[in-house]
């Protein structure tokens, strides 16, 4: 246990061939020294029986579950965090595939002070289908060769942002001082910083702004400064129909939290007393 040097922490809610192509990613990574926690927003006896049957090298594993009562995203993230084993936490989505050397530049890249940011390629839905049928093909799209090689085809396929999934030392210098906010499907910090603000905010019950902007602004009012780790460490987000936009409710949210200066969240890993909102 002591020689493992962060958590992975996966949101996931019944998607179980993408999570097959995530852990069929993770078993290449090249740094091996990490748990991975499958945090559901939801209680799928699908999964379960997914991951009890599917290897996923030798790391330490935990599968978190919860009520299927609505978007509780957040309330599984927490979750998570309570039971990470690592001071150092990443996290990902359930439909974006990690980069093989995602879990070792985020882990270089960690500081005290600052939380990591990295970036998404969005593959659109031929693709997508290709990769969730034959995960084998996925390692093609990590290549720098054979994702400059693919762009004319992704791009008439709609992908998005296609070419934040090139891994590039080189382009990272000429990108690194750009600010970048956080994405909720590929960032990491030190699992104190989110403690001292008390997680991640329960109030957010439908998707956007609460599992990224919400967090991004708490985290730097407690003086935590973002670090770009744009094409370092990818991730290949999978084509989905719905595409979730911030709800007014969230808006609401993010503006009473920014108006009170609420850097600590009342519902968040600790339930401090009744919300403000």
């Amino acid at each position: 246990m002591s020689s493992l040097k962060a958590s992975l922490i996966i949101s996931t809610y019944k998607n179980i061939k993408a999570l097959g192509v995530i852990l069929e990613s993770l078993r290449r990574q090249t740094e091996t020294a990490f748990e991975i926690i499958v945090s559901e927003d939801g209680h799928d006896p699908e999964v379960r029986q997914f991951l009890d049957q599917s290897p996923c090298r030798n790391n330490l594993r935990q599968h978190l579950t919860q009520e299927d009562s609505g978007f509780r995203k957040n309330k599984a993230l927490n979750r998570a965090i309570k039971h990470a084993r690592t001071d150092y936490l990443i996290f990902i989505d359930g439909d974006c595939i990690p980069h093989q050397r995602f879990i070792e530049n985020h882990i270089k890249a960690a500081r005290s002070g600052f939380v990591c940011s990295g970036r998404r390629a969005e593959l659109g839905p031929i693709f997508s289908k290709i990769v969730l049928k034959y995960d084998r093909v996925f390692p093609f799209f990590t290549n720098p060769i054979g994702l400059l090689l693919l762009a004319p085809l992704a791009y008439l396929d709609h992908a998005k942002n296609y070419e934040a999934g090139l891994y590039s030392k080189q382009l990272h210098q000429i990108s690194k001082n750009k600010r970048r906010g956080i994405v909720g499907c590929n960032f990491s910090c030190y699992k104190n910083d989110l403690i001292a603000i008390n997680g991640f905010n329960e109030d957010y019950v439908l998707p956007g702004i609460g599992e990224d902007s919400d967090i991004e602004w708490r985290l730097k009012k407690q003086g935590i400064q973002i670090k770009n780790i744009k094409f370092l460490a990818p991730v290949y987000h999978l084509f989905h129909k719905n595409k979730f936009q911030a709800s007014k409710q969230n808006k609401d949210i993010l503006n009473k939290t920014i108006k009170l200066n609420e850097i600590i969240c009342h519902n968040g890993l600790r339930k401090l007393g009744k919300s403000k909102f």
